[in-house]
């Protein structure tokens, strides 16, 4: 049977990332090295060409046949914070292929949010559309695929699970504390500081998020139009899992239930009690309820 990293390879091209991307993933990578193989892809955003990373069981026996892309939060970069996700998930025979999207990573430009809502259906189609088609269609979905998103990762992914073409080919989608609504200024503590921070950090990354445009300000007017006013969330007809700290004050749970509720497929959520957005990175329950989610969507395809 074929491999899910063959199947990517007849799809996709070799990656080429920077020393340092490469050293980060395996050092990541280091302590697991004798179950878990790295291998990068070059994939199509909105803006250009990037990087993906796949993570895959070196047990080719235990591998299931499913794939999940996984969307880092907006500020990070491939698996930087959601590893112990990835990780957890490959121990349980899923390969995961970790995308940096727009602005991020080695194929940094310059973007708005508008244009990069638009990366995971290029990939999506680069990957399920047969070689000249236009459509993409279930009978090639083989690995089946899974969206998994990580805060404003997590609104990538429901905004794609949103497109009515999208319901061939993905079975599901996981979102942990995805930006629906940005009712707060500040992620768990200090106003505009620790938010500000992670932006700090895309200086670093050759990030550039919108010409003069705060980075805050244009997320807020794009989940405005987005998700408030045209209401697209209503358009998902994919099973949902959504995780969410109930001591979330950038994305309050109160306003991300709200808008959970607009989901018309079926819906399956867990509120941590414990944790805000950005303290959501530490729960290592998050892979495990990930897992049994995808288990299901497959058992129910089956």
């Amino acid at each position: 049977m074929l491999t899910v990293e063959k199947w990517l390879e007849e799809r996709l091209s070799p990656g080429e990332p920077s020393e340092i991307s490469a050293a980060r993933v395996a050092r990541l990578a280091e302590p697991v090295k004798s179950s878990v193989s790295c291998r990068w892809f070059s994939v199509p955003l909105a803006s250009g060409v990037g990087n993906a990373v796949l993570l895959y069981p070196k047990n080719i026996a235990t591998t299931r046949q499913s794939l999940v892309i996984l969307l880092h939060a907006l500020g990070r970069e491939s698996v930087a914070f959601e590893w112990q996700w990835a990780q957890a998930l490959v121990s349980k025979g899923i390969p995961v292929l970790a995308v940096e999207w727009d602005g991020h990573g080695d194929g940094s430009s310059l973007w708005d949010v508008a244009s990069v809502s638009r990366t995971v259906p290029l990939i999506l189609h680069k990957l399920y559309a047969g070689w000249g088609e236009q459509q993409m269609s279930p009978a090639s979905s083989f690995p089946k695929c899974f969206l998994m998103g990580n805060s404003f990762g997590g609104t990538l992914a429901l905004l794609t699970a949103a497109r009515p073409e999208i319901g061939n080919v993905v079975s599901g989608i996981v979102v942990i504390s995805p930006m629906v609504a940005l009712v707060g200024t500040h992620f768990d503590g200090s106003p505009r500081k620790r938010f500000g921070g992670g932006f700090r950090a895309l200086k670093r990354n050759r990030f550039s998020i919108g010409m003069g445009v705060d980075p805050f300000d244009q997320v807020r007017a794009f989940l405005a139009d987005t998700v408030e006013r045209r209401g697209v969330l209503k358009q998902v007809r994919v099973p949902v899992l959504w995780m969410h700290g109930a001591r979330d004050r950038l994305v309050p749970v109160d306003a991300a239930m709200r808008h959970m509720t607009c989901i018309p497929s079926a819906l399956f959520a867990h509120i941590d009690e414990t944790r805000g957005h950005k303290l959501m990175n530490a729960s290592v329950e998050i892979a495990d309820y990930a897992s049994r989610f995808i288990e299901r969507c497959v058992d129910s395809d089956a």
